[in-house]
C-alpha cells in the first residue's frame, strides 16, 4: 500500500523548510561543541528528506535505499578528498535518518494501529539516539553559563561536553587525568566559555602532577576562531596537588574582549608523566 502522496509532499516541504531556516539562523558548524552537535544532528533530517525524494522518484524502497547508501559514502568520501575527516559515525547518521524514512513511509502505508505503534516507537528511539549528542551539548552549555566563572568541574559530567584533553586522557572521579605523550602541546582545551572577563583578575587551576620532576604548564586564550591565542603564561609545577594562578594581565591585557577558547598546556618533553586537572575558575 502506498501512502497519500499529498500528505508525503506536505511533510517534505514542511521539513526542508525547517532546516534551510536552521542552517540559516544557527552558528557557523565545528566552532563550539554546541555547533559540532547541531553540524551532526543535521545529518538525520536530510537524509530522512533524501531518501523520502528517492522513494518517490523510483517508486521501490530497495533502490530508494540503496542509492541513500551510496550518496552516504560519496559524501563522506569527498569530505576525504577535500582535507576533512570522514567520519563513521556520519555514515551512522546518515543511515539512521534513511530509517526514519522507511519507518514513517510504514506507518503512513499500514493501516494496522499494532504496526503503526511498532514503527512510530522505533522512529522516535532512532530518532533520540541520534539527536541525543545535541541534547547533551546543551546541557553542558547551559550548565557551565549558569556556573561562571567556574570553567571546569570534573566532580560534574554535566559540563565535560566543553573540555576536551588533546592527549591520552580519562575521566576519573577525582577529575581528568591527563598522560601527556609526544604529541605538540598536550594538556586541555576548554571551549566556549561565557565570553565577557572585564570582572576578573586572575585564572586559577587546580591540579595533580605525578611524583617527579616540577613541569611547565602554560596557558594561553583564544579571542575568536581563526586567529592565534594571545600572550600566553607558563607556571612551574611541583609535584603533589596544587592551584596555580595565571594573572589576566599576562593573558588579557584587554578585559573587555570577548574570550572563545582557554588552553593549558605543556609540551612532548614531559612525555609518560600524569597531569590531573580538578577544576579551572576565575577569580
Amino acid at each position: 500500500m502506498t501512502p497519500n502522496t499529498r500528505n508525503l509532499r506536505l511533510v517534505v516541504l514542511c521539513a526542508i523548510t525547517v532546516l534551510l531556516i536552521a542552517q540559516q539562523v544557527l552558528s557557523v558548524p565545528g566552532q563550539t561543541p554546541l555547533d559540532k552537535a547541531l553540524h551532526n544532528a543535521f545529518h538525520l533530517p536530510w537524509f530522512f528528506i533524501v531518501t523520502l525524494g528517492l522513494r518517490v522518484w523510483f517508486r521501490a524502497w530497495p533502490a530508494a535505499l540503496l542509492t541513500a547508501c551510496a550518496l552516504s559514502f560519496a559524501s563522506e568520501g569527498v569530505q576525504h578528498l577535500t582535507g576533512r575527516e570522514a567520519s563513521i559515525l556520519d555514515l551512522v547518521r546518515n543511515g539512521a535518518g534513511s530509517a526514519a524514512a522507511w519507518l514513517l513511509w510504514q506507518i503512513m502505508a499500514t493501516s494496522l494501529s499494532g504496526r503503526r505503534w511498532l514503527y512510530g516507537s522505533l522512529a522516535i528511539l532512532i530518532t533520540a539516539a541520534t539527536l541525543s549528542p545535541l541534547a547533551a551539548a546543551l546541557v553542558s552549555k547551559q550548565y557551565i553559563d549558569n556556573r561562571f566563572p567556574l570553567l571546569l568541574d570534573m566532580s560534574d559530567r554535566r559540563g565535560h561536553a566543553h573540555a576536551r584533553a588533546t592527549s591520552s586522557a580519562s575521566a576519573t572521579p577525582d577529575g581528568l587525568l591527563l598522560s601527556i605523550d609526544a604529541s605538540p602541546w598536550p594538556g586541555l582545551h576548554l571551549s566556549d566559555p561565557v565570553p565577557d572577563w572585564s570582572g576578573y583578575t586572575a585564572l586559577t587551576i587546580d591540579l595533580t602532577l605525578d611524583a617527579g620532576a616540577p613541569i611547565d604548564l602554560f596557558a594561553g586564550l583564544l579571542l575568536k576562531p581563526g586567529d592565534g591565542i594571545t600572550d600566553f603564561s607558563i607556571r612551574r609545577i611541583e609535584p603533589g596537588r596544587a592551584r596555580v594562578t595565571f594573572p589576566l594581565d599576562a593573558l588579557l591585557p584587554q578585559r573587555r574582549v570577548p574570550v572563545h577558547d582557554v588552553f593549558l598546556y605543556t609540551t612532548g618533553a614531559y612525555t609518560g608523566r600524569h597531569l590531573t586537572f580538578h577544576s579551572v575558575w576565575l577569580d
